[in-house]
């Protein structure tokens, strides 16, 4: 993915002194100098191959083969993501197509949802893709799955498998240790896998929502130094003074990194192990309020120096990741990857160049990029038994028409739910959902197997005026997930979803008045980026329409099966309390 120096650095050592014409001179630039953390004016810029030859106010005694005044607008090295997941809603290679508009050429991969669906033969599917696309996508082990051996149900890579892909140059090391629960009570197989990936010299990135303390030192002292989910300034301080780096979140599922770094300048912090990570970003996000351009943005407003924002949203990156060498700033010998920025306040991009060749100008892409071709079995994910019916749904009981009080999940926000209790009435000896009352029935169906396992328990807060909405995305499990306030909507929700093989569905009336096709893998769709941003954006809209509180309805379903939050989630064996580690029966005792 990286050239190497040797190979052009007898070449670029004669440009820089005239001695051999360079390929492009940018004349006219205000550099943003991610080193000295200072804005350089009228800064000349010679690039040789991939590389940068020369960096001065002065070029004069260089030729080149061609010239571009920038009129005074300002370069950054280009702009990196610390830690995303691009196997989300889109296909990675229509996400680097944005990610190139948006002026960021450098992410760090962990295809957790591809691996959860696909296995191993997923990982590597993933790595031949991302060795197309025109940026650079490193990539990281997933180390989220199993979520919770207890209570996972999803493929995961096995201790030979994480070898074979940790021999690759462009696998830096192991994704988010998602359970930091599991690294401190010395889970053997665990264990084994960071111990190899230590001795490798590979990264170990983490993730200590929760951990404080001792268990927050121990969960560091086993070789993970950095995390990108304090979501406060407390958080972010107690981590940086352990020696973590901190990645400040700013993506679809939260946006913390404003309020943190305005707390960080304010207190004079150091930023040398502040980076930015997404964390991942929808197609919603993306079209309407952008990438790691909008973190310059909000840096900069939270008063950072603008060439301060580009070092934590470039350079400290490439030094956690060992790239430094090679990426990171605009300097001699440094990679080519550049973005031009038009002003330092909204930070509209007006050129990016990728190994120094110009591949957007004015939102526009100079290159067409073919879309992957993907493998037939991959499109062949939706392993259920048979056709559902409204008979998948029911909750027997012994009481015919009458009430019984059951556990309930109840939605504090999109994403945290309580345990709770309700009062629900049955029909011909099944518990049924309640409108009145906002309690949903939900299902979780086995859809990696083909086991017939079907999970079934209650939700309340959904607030939605339809029947039934169903997904095939839900973070790291990636299960055929349905509510519905009826049996038989639920039924037509999965069915039209196992049709499309993959994706969401909602129903009103057992009529599909939205849906969102993800046929690749039933994670992620097939479409252009821009109509399918259209159809998830209409989805969105037509969930608030019918009432729904959330900003982003979609995301309820996301987070119901990711036993890493409180309190109550649900598998396809059933419904578990988080908290206690243990499934919960759907009965109040």
């Amino acid at each position: 993915m990286l050239s190497k120096l040797s190979k052009v650095s007898d070449k670029l050592a004669d440009v820089s002194l005239g001695r051999l014409p360079a390929d492009l001179l940018l004349k006219n630039c205000n550099l943003l100098n991610t080193y000295s953390g200072e804005i350089m004016e009228n800064v000349e810029i010679a690039i040789y191959n991939d590389r940068i030859a020369f960096v001065g106010s002065d070029a004069s005694h260089i030729k080149s083969n061609k010239i571009i005044d920038l009129e005074k607008m300002h370069v950054s090295p280009g702009l990196m993501d610390a830690h995303t997941h691009l196997d989300f809603l889109t296909s990675p290679t229509e996400f680097a197509k944005q990610a190139l508009l948006h002026g960021t050429l450098t992410l760090f991969a962990d295809p957790v949802d591809m691996v959860s669906v696909l296995g191993c033969k997923g990982f590597n599917l993933f790595l031949k893709e991302a060795r197309t696309l025109p940026i650079k996508v490193f990539t990281m082990v997933p180390m989220a799955l199993p979520q919770d051996p207890r209570f996972s149900n999803a493929n995961y890579m096995k201790y030979q498998e994480v070898v074979k892909a940790l021999e690759d140059d462009d696998v830096l090391g192991l994704g988010e240790v998602l359970s930091w629960t599991r690294v401190i009570d010395k889970e053997k197989q665990l264990l084994k896998i960071m111990k190899y990936a230590l001795s490798r010299g590979k990264i170990i990135n983490g993730h200590t929502a929760g951990a404080r303390g001792s268990k927050l030192a121990s969960y560091i002292s086993s070789g993970i130094f950095s995390c990108h989910e304090p979501i406060n300034y407390d958080e972010a301080m107690e981590r940086l003074r352990l020696g973590m780096w901190v990645m400040l979140r700013e993506g679809s599922v939260r946006r913390d990194l404003e309020a943190i770094a305005s707390q960080l300048r304010k207190n004079e912090i150091s930023y040398s192990r502040i980076m930015v990570a997404s964390d991942g970003v929808d197609p919603e996000d993306m079209m309407n309020i952008g990438y790691i351009d909008h973190c310059m943005r909000s840096l900069v407003k939270s008063g950072m120096h603008p060439a301060r924002a580009a070092q934590i949203a470039s350079l400290n990156i490439a030094t956690y990741y060992g790239l430094d060498k090679d990426l990171g700033g605009v300097a001699p010998g440094k990679v080519a990857d550049m973005v031009v920025f038009k002003n330092l306040e909204n930070f509209t991009v007006s050129k990016v160049f990728v190994n120094g060749k110009l591949l957007v100008e004015n939102g526009n892409l100079m290159i067409k990029q073919k879309a992957f071709r993907y493998p037939a079995w991959v499109k062949n994910t939706i392993k259920v038994k048979k056709r559902l019916t409204a008979q998948d749904f029911r909750v027997r009981v012994n009481v015919n028409d009458g009430k019984v009080r059951v556990v309930i999940a109840n939605l504090l926000t999109s994403i945290i739910t309580k345990q709770d209790m309700a009062e629900l009435p049955t029909v011909d000896n099944d518990v049924k959902a309640s409108r009145e009352n906002d309690v949903w029935k939900i299902a979780v169906i086995d859809r990696h197997h083909k086991s017939g396992n079907i999970g079934i328990g209650f939700m309340k807060g959904f607030k939605t005026d339809i029947d039934a909405f169903a997904c095939t995305i839900n973070v790291d499990e990636n299960q055929l997930v349905v509510i519905g306030m009826d049996e038989e909507d639920m039924a037509v929700a999965s069915n039209a979803i196992i049709e499309m093989h993959g994706g969401f569905a909602a129903v009103k009336n057992q009529q599909v008045i939205a849906r969102y096709a993800m046929d690749i893998a039933g994670i992620m769709s097939s479409k252009r980026y821009e109509e399918a941003s259209r159809e998830y954006m209409e989805m969105n809209s037509i969930l608030k329409k019918y009432g729904c509180p959330f900003d982003k309805p979609v995301q309820t379903l996301f987070f119901v099966t990711f036993v890493a939050l409180p309190e109550i989630r649900f598998t396809d064996k059933g419904m578990v309390n988080v908290k206690k580690r243990e499934y919960v029966s759907i009965f109040a005792q």
